[in-house]
């Protein structure tokens, strides 16, 4: 059974956990979700209210998952995600006026996977900014990503910063799409598949790291690096990432 670990937000211990039955979940109370799958087809439907701050952490190991996020007026969302050779579809509505949807999204791969994300500007002063960045052991890795802005939604932000590190010789696409039909709009997006740097690994051997150490090491760094997370968020997806490397 799928769980959900509730917290608030200014709180470090966990306040309940409990069985996620429902598929729609609308913010209230608390303000900061932990989620975990495995295995599993996953269909969730977010609601943040108007003028609310939330967060959610995502944990999923070789699932399928459909997720959408819906921000009203002045709603500030964090995502934060951990995904082991899972795909799915994520869809992100900013529809309320100065909202904002800042999106973490690491993976490591090791079978054929096709990521579909996609953030809807459907207010104005609405922000996006999403982080995808990916290790590729084997199998073909497709990142298709939209920001969206209609002609008459003015003064947004829109921003995609997207990376592959491709361990192995698999095929490997990143589609950054930017549909913007409106000239008031500060629009960016960056996309790079390749390897780590040898310097880097050259820097790290030198200070007497083994090679195996200095891979995990550039891949915590490449996958983590942007995420502010807990110590036990740390703990789970660190562990996880060692022990999927060490396969």
């Amino acid at each position: 059974m799928n769980k959900i670990i509730v917290t608030d937000s200014n709180e470090e211990n966990r306040i309940e956990k409990v069985p996620f039955l429902s598929s729609n979940y609308t913010f209230q109370d608390a303000k900061r979700l932990f989620l975990s799958f495995e295995k599993e087809k996953v269909n969730l439907d977010f609601s943040v209210p108007e003028e609310t701050d939330a967060e959610v952490i995502l944990f999923g190991e070789q699932s399928d998952l459909e997720i959408s996020y819906h921000l009203g007026k002045g709603s500030h969302l964090i995502v934060r995600c951990f995904a082991l050779s899972t795909k799915g579809t994520i869809a992100c509505y900013l529809e309320g006026e100065k909202a904002s949807f800042t999106y973490h999204y690491a993976a490591i791969n090791d079978c054929d996977v096709s990521l579909k994300t996609a953030v809807h500007h459907l207010a104005p002063h609405s922000i996006s900014n999403m982080y995808q960045h990916v290790v590729v052991l084997k199998g073909a890795t497709t990142l298709d990503v939209d920001g969206i802005v209609p002609k008459d939604i003015n003064a947004c932000v829109c921003n995609q910063d997207n990376k592959i590190i491709n361990l192995g010789t698999s095929d490997c696409t990143i589609l950054p799409n930017l549909r913007i039909d409106n000239y008031d709009v500060v629009a960016n997006h960056a996309a790079f598949i390749g390897k780590f740097s040898l310097d880097e690994l050259f820097y790290l051997m030198s200070r007497g790291l083994d090679q195996t150490t200095c891979y995990q090491l550039l891949i915590q760094s490449f996958l983590f690096g942007k995420m502010s997370l807990r110590e036990e968020e740390k703990q789970l997806f660190y562990s996880s990432m060692t022990k999927v490397m060490e396969v």
